[in-house]
């Protein structure tokens, strides 16, 4: 309808485009062969006229290729893209998510809380004399161990759980729909496989500060500080142990081990 003067290679490229992003690199690849056939076609069946006989066939080859790359680069972007924001959500030492993710996740967990009035466990675990660690071994030595204490945090977990490292030596561990009884197999499980980890190799112990609501306290930070005074309450012993308390507060509601 508008002769050669009027390029609608844009309407090539997006189907292209949209089944290489959406779908899979080899879609957007048999989507680009599809397109250039088709637009080979539309120059036939145009009944345009070309110098030579070879020159259909080049166009249509570059038209492919041109099609092919720019497909390429979309799904490169878009895997780097994936990659910068997986990054971004994890803790680039250990693997574990990140004190964002945490945050995020406590945050859904509150709202749960708040709507199904569904108990939740939320544990501050701190490593004890771990920058003896770093000034006796150096630092690469007490990266590994934080290394080891995140997988054995990891292992130990339920799959609705979310364990992650909040900074430094503190790792924080999310357990949705558990109540104080129902935590602590799990609290004890993760304190043995720490226990095994640490062992008398760095003389390390770690404290843990798990405060189970039955209500949603205000908000994400409220909740945190709770834990994280509970376990600096924990600290004055300098043992492996686990604190545990409910929030709203009941008489004798402290377990110590």
């Amino acid at each position: 309808l508008t002769g050669f003067e009027v390029t609608f290679s844009l309407f090539y490229l997006l189907p292209v485009l949209s089944a290489g992003l959406l779908i899979s690199r080899r879609s957007g690849m048999a989507m680009a062969v599809v397109s250039a056939v088709a637009w080979a076609a539309v120059d036939i069946l145009s009944d345009h006229l070309y110098g030579a006989d070879w020159v259909l066939s080049w166009n249509v080859t570059v038209r492919l290729i041109f099609l092919l790359v720019t497909n390429e680069f979309a799904c490169m972007a878009l895997a780097a893209y994936g990659r910068e924001r997986e990054m971004a959500r994890s803790d680039s030492l250990t693997g574990m998510a990140n004190a964002r993710v945490f945050e995020e996740r406590l945050e859904q967990v509150l709202a749960e809380c708040r709507r199904e009035e569904q108990p939740f466990t939320l544990t501050y675990v701190d490593l004890d004399r771990f920058k003896q660690v770093n000034d006796n071994f150096g630092h690469q030595e007490g990266d590994r161990l934080l290394q080891l204490v995140a997988k054995a945090i990891q292992g130990q977990i339920r799959d609705m759980d979310l364990a992650a490292r909040l900074g430094g030596d503190e790792f924080g561990i999310l357990m949705p729909h558990t109540d104080q009884a129902e935590a602590r197999p799990s609290l004890d499980r993760i304190a043995a496989a720490l226990n095994d980890e640490l062992g008398e190799r760095w003389g390390v112990s770690a404290t843990f500060g798990a405060v189970t609501f039955s209500r949603a306290p205000a908000g994400v930070n409220d909740a945190i500080k709770l834990a994280d005074a509970l376990m600096y309450r924990g600290k004055e012993n300098h043992a492996l142990r686990i604190l545990q308390e409910r929030w709203p507060p009941r008489p004798e509601n402290e377990t110590r081990t």
